[in-house]
Protein backbone atom coordinates (compact mmCIF):
# COMPACT_ATOMS: atom_id res chain seq x y z
CA UNK A 1 0.00 0.00 0.00
CA UNK A 2 1.05 3.75 -1.09
CA UNK A 3 2.23 5.15 2.70
CA UNK A 4 -0.60 7.87 2.04
CA UNK A 5 -2.83 5.34 0.88
CA UNK A 6 -2.92 4.29 4.59
CA UNK A 7 -4.56 6.26 6.85
CA UNK A 8 -2.25 5.43 10.37
CA UNK A 9 0.77 5.69 8.47
CA UNK A 10 -0.43 9.21 6.53
CA UNK A 11 -0.62 10.55 10.03
CA UNK A 12 2.52 9.74 10.95
CA UNK A 13 3.93 11.39 7.79
CA UNK A 14 1.65 14.42 8.26
CA UNK A 15 3.09 14.65 12.20
CA UNK A 16 6.84 13.80 10.85
CA UNK A 17 6.52 16.71 8.25
CA UNK A 18 4.91 19.62 10.40
CA UNK A 19 7.80 18.68 12.68
CA UNK A 20 10.57 18.64 9.97
CA UNK A 21 8.94 22.10 9.21
CA UNK A 22 9.29 23.46 12.63
CA UNK A 23 12.75 22.79 12.69
CA UNK A 24 13.60 23.90 9.30
CA UNK A 25 12.20 27.24 10.48
CA UNK A 26 13.88 27.91 13.88
CA UNK A 27 17.13 26.68 12.24
CA UNK A 28 16.88 29.91 9.73
CA UNK A 29 16.05 31.95 12.60
CA UNK A 30 19.37 31.40 14.28
CA UNK A 31 22.23 32.91 12.64
CA UNK A 32 24.81 31.84 11.60
CA UNK A 33 22.54 28.58 10.83
CA UNK A 34 23.60 25.41 10.48
CA UNK A 35 23.57 24.30 6.99
CA UNK A 36 24.39 20.44 7.19
CA UNK A 37 21.35 19.85 9.78
CA UNK A 38 18.95 22.09 7.69
CA UNK A 39 20.33 19.79 4.40
CA UNK A 40 19.74 16.29 6.54
CA UNK A 41 16.44 17.73 7.59
CA UNK A 42 15.42 18.84 3.93
CA UNK A 43 16.21 15.64 2.43
CA UNK A 44 14.26 14.28 5.40
CA UNK A 45 11.36 16.06 4.29
CA UNK A 46 11.87 15.57 0.84
CA UNK A 47 11.46 11.23 0.64
CA UNK A 48 8.92 11.77 3.11
CA UNK A 49 6.08 10.75 0.83
CA UNK A 50 8.10 7.82 -0.93
CA UNK A 51 10.24 5.60 2.41
CA UNK A 52 12.66 3.23 1.73
CA UNK A 53 11.07 -0.01 1.08
CA UNK A 54 10.40 -1.80 4.42
CA UNK A 55 12.65 -5.32 4.54
CA UNK A 56 11.64 -5.77 8.12
CA UNK A 57 9.15 -8.65 8.52
CA UNK A 58 6.14 -7.76 9.17
CA UNK A 59 6.07 -4.41 7.66
CA UNK A 60 5.93 -1.17 9.62
CA UNK A 61 2.32 -0.05 7.87
CA UNK A 62 1.07 -3.87 9.31
CA UNK A 63 2.47 -3.51 12.53
CA UNK A 64 1.37 0.61 12.50
CA UNK A 65 -1.95 -0.73 10.99
CA UNK A 66 -3.00 -3.34 13.30
CA UNK A 67 -2.39 -1.36 16.10
CA UNK A 68 -4.21 1.39 14.50
CA UNK A 69 -7.16 -1.30 14.46
CA UNK A 70 -6.74 -2.08 18.10
CA UNK A 71 -6.61 1.17 19.39
CA UNK A 72 -9.96 1.72 17.05
CA UNK A 73 -11.62 -0.85 18.47
CA UNK A 74 -10.96 -0.09 21.68
CA UNK A 75 -12.66 3.37 21.09
CA UNK A 76 -15.62 1.95 19.88
CA UNK A 77 -16.08 -0.76 22.79
CA UNK A 78 -15.51 2.52 25.51
CA UNK A 79 -18.33 4.44 23.49
CA UNK A 80 -20.71 1.70 23.97
CA UNK A 81 -20.24 0.91 27.09
CA UNK A 82 -19.91 4.56 28.83
CA UNK A 83 -23.44 4.96 26.97
CA UNK A 84 -25.11 1.83 28.34
CA UNK A 85 -23.28 3.14 32.04
CA UNK A 86 -24.73 6.23 31.62
CA UNK A 87 -28.32 5.21 31.01
CA UNK A 88 -28.53 2.46 33.24
CA UNK A 89 -28.94 4.73 36.20
CA UNK A 90 -31.94 6.68 34.86
CA UNK A 91 -33.78 3.01 34.06
CA UNK A 92 -32.97 2.36 37.92
CA UNK A 93 -32.52 -1.62 36.51
CA UNK A 94 -29.56 -3.77 37.63
CA UNK A 95 -29.11 -4.62 33.99
CA UNK A 96 -30.36 -4.86 30.54
CA UNK A 97 -30.69 -7.84 27.89
CA UNK A 98 -28.90 -6.48 24.82
CA UNK A 99 -28.48 -9.28 21.88
CA UNK A 100 -29.13 -11.95 24.24
CA UNK A 101 -26.66 -11.06 26.85
CA UNK A 102 -27.20 -9.63 30.30
CA UNK A 103 -25.59 -6.60 30.67
CA UNK A 104 -24.53 -5.34 34.52
CA UNK A 105 -23.40 -2.08 35.53
CA UNK A 106 -20.74 -3.72 37.37
CA UNK A 107 -19.80 -5.55 34.26
CA UNK A 108 -19.77 -2.45 32.40
CA UNK A 109 -17.63 -0.69 34.99
CA UNK A 110 -15.14 -3.73 34.50
CA UNK A 111 -15.25 -3.85 30.97
CA UNK A 112 -13.99 -0.46 30.54
CA UNK A 113 -11.42 -0.80 33.01
CA UNK A 114 -9.74 -3.42 31.32
CA UNK A 115 -9.63 -1.26 28.34
CA UNK A 116 -8.04 1.53 30.28
CA UNK A 117 -5.48 -1.23 30.76
CA UNK A 118 -5.13 -2.38 27.44
CA UNK A 119 -4.78 0.81 25.87
CA UNK A 120 -1.63 1.49 28.20
CA UNK A 121 -0.53 -1.57 27.06
CA UNK A 122 -1.14 -0.93 23.24
CA UNK A 123 0.61 2.73 24.07
CA UNK A 124 3.71 0.66 25.32
CA UNK A 125 4.06 -1.95 22.99
CA UNK A 126 3.72 0.21 20.08
CA UNK A 127 6.69 2.60 21.21
CA UNK A 128 8.85 -0.36 21.54
CA UNK A 129 7.74 -1.91 18.52
CA UNK A 130 8.72 0.83 16.51
CA UNK A 131 11.83 1.42 18.30
CA UNK A 132 13.08 -1.87 17.01
CA UNK A 133 11.45 -1.93 13.37
CA UNK A 134 14.01 1.86 13.74
CA UNK A 135 17.11 -0.32 15.01
CA UNK A 136 16.43 -3.00 12.44
CA UNK A 137 16.08 -5.61 15.67
CA UNK A 138 14.70 -8.36 14.18
CA UNK A 139 14.45 -10.42 17.15
CA UNK A 140 12.38 -7.99 19.36
CA UNK A 141 9.99 -6.34 16.20
CA UNK A 142 8.20 -9.79 15.81
CA UNK A 143 7.74 -10.42 19.10
CA UNK A 144 6.28 -6.88 19.64
CA UNK A 145 3.57 -7.80 16.49
CA UNK A 146 2.65 -11.02 18.20
CA UNK A 147 2.01 -8.97 21.67
CA UNK A 148 -0.43 -6.58 19.51
CA UNK A 149 -2.18 -9.65 18.03
CA UNK A 150 -2.47 -11.17 21.19
CA UNK A 151 -3.39 -7.94 22.46
CA UNK A 152 -6.44 -7.83 19.46
CA UNK A 153 -7.72 -11.14 20.96
CA UNK A 154 -8.16 -9.44 24.43
CA UNK A 155 -10.35 -6.78 23.41
CA UNK A 156 -12.24 -9.24 20.97
CA UNK A 157 -13.12 -11.32 24.17
CA UNK A 158 -14.81 -7.52 25.38
CA UNK A 159 -17.18 -7.63 22.43
CA UNK A 160 -20.44 -9.22 22.44
CA UNK A 161 -21.01 -12.63 20.80
CA UNK A 162 -21.71 -12.52 17.44
CA UNK A 163 -25.59 -13.11 17.66
CA UNK A 164 -26.70 -10.58 15.78
CA UNK A 165 -25.23 -6.94 14.83
CA UNK A 166 -22.52 -5.42 16.61
CA UNK A 167 -23.69 -3.18 18.94
CA UNK A 168 -20.52 -1.31 19.24
CA UNK A 169 -21.07 0.19 16.09
CA UNK A 170 -24.51 1.24 16.41
CA UNK A 171 -24.57 5.37 17.82
CA UNK A 172 -25.71 5.92 21.08
CA UNK A 173 -29.30 7.65 21.05
CA UNK A 174 -29.64 4.11 19.64
CA UNK A 175 -27.94 2.69 22.39
CA UNK A 176 -30.45 4.69 24.59
CA UNK A 177 -32.97 3.75 22.76
CA UNK A 178 -32.06 -0.23 23.33
CA UNK A 179 -31.82 0.15 27.25
CA UNK A 180 -35.48 2.16 27.39
CA UNK A 181 -36.77 -0.46 25.84
CA UNK A 182 -35.89 -3.10 27.42
CA UNK A 183 -37.00 -1.28 30.79
CA UNK A 184 -40.22 -0.67 29.41
CA UNK A 185 -40.42 -4.46 28.66
CA UNK A 186 -39.32 -5.43 32.37
CA UNK A 187 -41.87 -2.99 33.66
CA UNK A 188 -44.66 -4.36 31.47
CA UNK A 189 -43.64 -8.02 32.65
CA UNK A 190 -43.96 -6.79 36.52
CA UNK A 191 -47.32 -4.96 35.60
CA UNK A 192 -48.67 -8.52 33.55
CA UNK A 193 -47.32 -10.67 36.60
CA UNK A 194 -49.22 -8.45 38.99
CA UNK A 195 -52.86 -8.43 37.24
CA UNK A 196 -52.51 -12.13 37.11
CA UNK A 197 -51.87 -12.38 41.01
CA UNK A 198 -54.84 -10.14 41.28
CA UNK A 199 -56.85 -12.06 38.97
CA UNK A 200 -56.48 -15.37 40.55
CA UNK A 201 -57.49 -13.52 44.01
CA UNK A 202 -60.30 -12.64 42.55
Amino acid sequence: MLPLLDPYLAAEVAAECDMLLERIGRSFEHQPFERQEVHVDICRLRHLPLPPRDDMTPSRPEFVNLAGECRKEIEELRKTNTAIRDELPRTKAEEIEIDGRKVSARRVDTIIKRLDDLERQLGDLKRRGLAAHAHKDRVVWPKEFERISGLEDEIKKLKPADRGPDISKLPTPLLKLIVVDQEIGRRMKLVGQHARALMGQG
